[in-house]
C-alpha cells in the first residue's frame, strides 16, 4: 500500500465498496445496464472508488460464470468510459451449503478476485453450530470466508464469545454500511456501532440493489466512524483491509 507503483491512492473519499449487485440482469440487484450505470453514479457520489460486484450465487439456482464474466467485463468497460478513476472488481456473495467447495474448486463460484477470500452468506435464522462447520470446512479447503453482513446473523448477536470463536478461525467479517447509520436509539444501529468500536469488522459494504431500491450508503457511515473511531480505523475498514483481500495477503 505504501509501494510507488500501487495503483491505490487513499484520500478521504477514496472508498471500496467490498458487497454490491451491480452487475446487470444476474440476480435482484440492477435490472439493467442503465440501472448500473445510476448505480455508479450514486456510489461515485458517496466517495466509492473501488467496487466488487458480487452476484448472489447458490448451488441451488447458479448463474453460469461466463454470464458473470460478460456482464462484468462489459460493465467495467463502461465504467472506464465515465469514470476512469473507478475499478470494478468480481466475487460472488455465495450461500453456504455443504457442497459449495466443490463449486469453489470447480471455478463455478467466485472469490474475490481470484483470491482465497470468499464472500459467505448465511440464513439470518441460521444456527451457530452450522455456521461454526461453515467456517471450519471453508478454511479446510485453503479458503478464507468472509461473512457476510455479520449483523444480520441473530445466534451471533451481542454473543461476544461466538464472534471470537468464528474470529479465532480467522474469518473475515462485513458489515453493511446502512446498519450504522440511524437513530442511536436504534438497539440495532447500537449493536453495529459497537461492533466496529471493539474492532470486529474487518471490511464494509453497501450491499447495494438498485439505485431506489437499497441505493450505496456509504458517505454517512463512513463519517461516523471517523468522528467516534478516528481516520485509522476507517482507513483500515474502507482502503487497506479490502487491497489485502484484493491482492490475496493476510488481515493481520
Amino acid at each position: 500500500m505504501k509501494g510507488k507503483t500501487s495503483k491505490y491512492k487513499y484520500t478521504q473519499i477514496n472508498y471500496f465498496d467490498m458487497h454490491t449487485h451491480i452487475l446487470p440482469e444476474v440476480d435482484d440487484g440492477s435490472s439493467g445496464e442503465e440501472e448500473s450505470l445510476n448505480m455508479m453514479e450514486l456510489a461515485y457520489r458517496e466517495g466509492i472508488r473501488y467496487i466488487c460486484a458480487t452476484p448472489h450465487y447458490s448451488v441451488k439456482k447458479a448463474v453460469p460464470k461466463e454470464k458473470l464474466v460478460t456482464a462484468y467485463n462489459h460493465l467495467r468497460c463502461r465504467m472506464k468510459e465515465n469514470y476512469p478513476d473507478m475499478e470494478l472488481y468480481l466475487g460472488n456473495e455465495i450461500l453456504y451449503s455443504y457442497d459449495v467447495i466443490e463449486h469453489l474448486e470447480k471455478g463455478l463460484a467466485s472469490s474475490y478476485n481470484g483470491s482465497c477470500y470468499v464472500l459467505i452468506e448465511f440464513f439470518p435464522s441460521e444456527k451457530y453450530r452450522y455456521i461454526y462447520e461453515a467456517v471450519q470446512a471453508v478454511r479446510r479447503a485453503g479458503y478464507i470466508p468472509v461473512i457476510a453482513h455479520i449483523e444480520r446473523v441473530k445466534c451471533l448477536w451481542k454473543d461476544w464469545q461466538k464472534l471470537d470463536e468464528l474470529k479465532n478461525c480467522a474469518a473475515v467479517f462485513q458489515m453493511n454500511t446502512g446498519s450504522l447509520t440511524g437513530s442511536s436509539l436504534d438497539s440495532h444501529v447500537r449493536y453495529c456501532r459497537k461492533l466496529i468500536q471493539e474492532n470486529y469488522i474487518d471490511i464494509l459494504g453497501s450491499d447495494m440493489h438498485g439505485s431506489i431500491h437499497r441505493p450505496p450508503v456509504f458517505k454517512k457511515a463512513a463519517e461516523w466512524i471517523r468522528q467516534q473511531c478516528g481516520e485509522d480505523i476507517l482507513r483500515r475498514l474502507t482502503f487497506e483491509n479490502p487491497i489485502i483481500i484484493l491482492k490475496n495477503q493476510q488481515i493481520s
